[in-house]
């Protein structure tokens, strides 16, 4: 017994290379009973050659039975594939249809079937974008784009949503890889100039939307938002042809018109200030902002001194200051005598 048990760990130990070392583990494997596997052994050294051709076929036997498994893992494999990728176009064409409660379900259930289904992610994440919950909708791009890095479309989604959560870094990070991957896409400078101008970097959100035009996107908000950058960096001019461009896309834009003849008052351009402020009050009657500037244009203010203290001409002052107050002109100090020194202020709404 003790030769037996020496000889069952020499070939446990000892590679599985010939036929017959193969059909003892096939049989360790199958039968799990030590003493019938001593008997099979007493057998084998008996007849050699009989034993060769029986673990010939056990052999056969295990690859057959192990086939079958396979066979039915991938067959059960292709049915998920199946079930996974009809609920996933049941998905989509619900969120094409803004059904975003019957798109989320669908979703859900391709993600229980497979928990690295990149397109049940991708429509998760829309979804909650639509719904205006950002930081789900983070969440479900993020996991999305670690399973597929290049994704552009979840990285776009992922940049909005940290735009409106105020992760400006974390935006422009995004949008930086995007643009380094396709630099031809004007949507992607849209929205760092976007950024950009919450940051208040004017210089920086002129440069984007102004590669946004020239890559193509000539659309009424890419100029709008441009003038409202330039307007902001106190480039006034640049800023009315900005506005007026945007005028020419979108005739019945009341906040071009209004923006306009905001920058018009900056400039001292009371006429065609008047005229773009009286434009919006034929459309809209009730237009506050349009009211409150031709009111701002009729203010009677104090005339303009000749000389400063050193004898020069004066500076045109900027006439505009914060949301609805014209500045008085240049007066002297009553105390010093002396004229201030003139400085530019944006309106507020360039601002926000």
């Amino acid at each position: 017994m003790t030769s037996c048990t020496a000889d069952k760990l020499k070939w446990t130990e000892a590679p599985l290379v010939t036929p017959a070392q193969k059909y003892r583990q096939a049989l360790t494997d199958l039968l799990g009973n030590e003493r019938e596997i001593l008997r099979l052994e007493q057998r084998w050294k008996k007849n050699s050659k009989k034993w060769i051709k029986a673990a010939t076929r056990v052999q056969s036997f295990v690859r057959f039975v192990c086939a079958r498994q396979r066979v039915a893992e991938l067959r059960a494999q292709a049915d998920i594939d199946r079930r996974k990728r009809a609920r996933i176009a049941n998905a989509i064409d619900a969120l094409r249809r803004r059904r975003f409660d019957e798109a989320a379900i669908e979703a859900s259930e391709a993600l229980n079937l497979d928990h690295k289904c990149f397109e049940g992610y991708r429509v998760m994440g829309h979804v909650y974008l639509a719904k205006q919950e950002h930081s789900k909708a983070v969440s479900q791009f993020t996991e999305s784009i670690r399973l597929d890095v290049k994704h552009l479309e979840c990285r776009l989604g992922r940049a909005r949503c940290h735009g409106v959560l105020g992760n400006w870094q974390e935006a422009v990070d995004d949008l930086v890889y995007l643009m380094d991957i396709d630099a031809q896409t004007s949507t992607y400078w849209f929205f760092r100039g976007l950024i950009r101008s919450k940051l208040r970097q004017w210089q920086g959100a002129v440069s984007d939307f102004t590669k946004c035009v020239e890559l193509g996107d000539t659309s009424a908000t890419a100029w709008l938002r441009r003038g409202m950058a330039e307007a902001s960096s106190q480039r006034w001019d640049e800023a009315v042809v900005s506005f007026s461009r945007s005028l020419e896309c979108n005739e019945i834009d009341l906040s071009a018109y209004s923006l306009r003849g905001r920058t018009f008052c900056c400039l001292r351009k009371w006429e065609e200030a008047e005229l773009d402020f009286k434009k919006v009050l034929e459309i809209n009657p009730d237009n506050e902002e349009a009211n409150a500037g031709l009111a701002i244009i009729n203010i009677p203010h104090l005339p303009l001194p000749l000389t400063d203290a050193e004898g020069a001409l004066p500076e045109d002052p900027v006439p505009y200051v914060g949301s609805y107050r014209r500045t008085a002109l240049r007066t002297p100090d009553v105390r010093t005598g002396t004229v201030p020194t003139p400085h530019l202020v944006a309106p507020a709404i360039y601002l926000g």
